[in-house]
């Protein structure tokens, strides 16, 4: 059996279109991290169930991008933590808190699979416009880079 490869006529314009992607990349990356922390803020404001709901815990989330890779996902409110984990014993102002359950609401957020696919699809569609970015007019496969017959 013989094998040959032979590679497109531009294959050094290829090889430096190369150079450029991991721009093309981390800011698509960037982008598909700060969407994903927006879904997941609005998952766990689906899960802020209140019984006399005032909506300012649930208007203070925010997401703090920390880079390309990391964003923070929170409320600056000096009782977001007690509501998501519990407490009990007094607060800041002096009030005893016997039982104050957890809502859990971003526990449940992270466990949402509906929400954990929406996620997986915004990386995807980001990572999927950073190839097609990449390859411009080369066709959306690696064949059109390299060909191989027997």
């Amino acid at each position: 059996m013989n094998l040959s490869i032979a590679f497109q006529p531009d294959i050094l314009g290829v090889m430096q279109q190369f150079e450029g992607f991991h721009g093309k990349l981390e800011a698509r990356i960037a982008a598909a991290t700060e969407k994903s922390a927006g879904v997941i803020g609005t998952t766990g404001q689906s899960y802020m169930n209140f019984q006399n709901p005032t909506g300012a815990l649930e208007g203070s989330i925010e997401v703090l991008m920390q880079d390309a890779y990391t964003a923070f996902i929170g409320s600056a409110l000096p009782y977001a933590h007690r509501r998501e984990f519990s407490f009990t014993g007094p607060d800041s102002l002096g009030r005893m808190f016997p039982n104050d359950p957890a809502m859990l609401m971003f526990t449940h957020a992270l466990e949402d699979e509906n929400m954990l696919q929406q996620i997986a699809a915004i990386y995807i569609e980001e990572l999927t416009g950073a190839w097609g970015e990449f390859t411009g007019g080369m066709g959306g496969s690696p064949a059109a880079i390299v060909t191989a017959g027997g």
